[in-house]
């Protein structure tokens, strides 16, 4: 274990014991793509289809890289490796296209449990935002399409911040706009970049996995894991 490695798994214990110490839950922060939307995998098939209209082959070992991460910084680690004439390309305008003729034609895929746990928050008083690296346009389409805007105290997204995840500025912003300290807050990912801007704003983060699982280092850093959104609503009745 070198020592960045155990700095991270000494740091996360630490953090683990002060949580829980601090066990209400105030407000509960969500990530969108992947954790109340099973969007991924679809997102994945459509960019590697308008990729290969532009000439472009896109494996899905780069789009894992990029789950989690802002627009910019994921369209960076395209022209890194596919080469800079990607930032110029019609691959970006006709992911967004596509995806949006899918949606509007089949509809948005809901995550299992999403709608229970929104219902369950608000019955209990609990705020509600969401913190996601989808730029605010296409966040705002999403979440208008399935009429769940209204149910959040707050929507951050990518292209309000500066520094996207694994930064921890959208959930530090996500926790001062519910006006709500961080160790009464709840992130809810599932990507690994997510988690650790959750680890690094000091707020619990809960991991409920999609395309890609955790990591060991991941591991030493999530307070809790679950399948499904479910889980969360059994957490906060146990007292989180």
């Amino acid at each position: 274990m070198n020592f960045d490695s155990l700095f991270l798994s000494v740091k996360g214990t630490l953090q683990k014991m002060n949580w829980r110490k601090n066990m209400s839950v105030k407000a509960v922060i969500f990530d969108m793509d992947g954790l109340m939307f099973d969007t991924e995998q679809l997102s994945m098939d459509i960019l590697k289809r308008s990729g290969k209209e532009c000439g472009y082959d896109i494996p899905d070992e780069l789009f894992m890289q990029v789950i989690g991460l802002n627009h910019i910084t994921a369209h960076g680690l395209f022209s890194k490796y596919l080469g800079e004439a990607y930032h110029t390309s019609n691959v970006g305008p006709l992911h967004r296209k596509y995806m949006n003729e899918h949606i509007e034609k089949i509809g948005l895929p809901i995550k299992t449990g999403l709608l229970e746990l929104l219902d369950f928050l608000t019955e209990n008083k609990i705020k509600k935002a969401v913190a996601t690296s989808t730029p605010r346009e296409r966040a705002t389409f999403y979440l208008e399409s399935v009429h769940i805007d209204k149910m959040f105290d707050a929507i951050i997204c990518g292209d309000m911040i500066t520094h996207g995840k694994p930064d921890p500025d959208i959930f530090l912003k996500a926790s001062a706009l519910l006006d709500t300290p961080a160790e009464e807050c709840l992130v809810l990912e599932d990507s690994i970049h997510g988690i650790l801007a959750a680890h690094r704003a000091n707020i619990r983060p809960v991991f409920i996995p999609d395309l890609v699982p955790a990591n060991e280092e991941t591991e030493k850093i999530i307070y809790r894991k679950y399948d499904t959104l479910l889980g969360v609503i059994d957490l906060i009745k146990e007292g989180a």
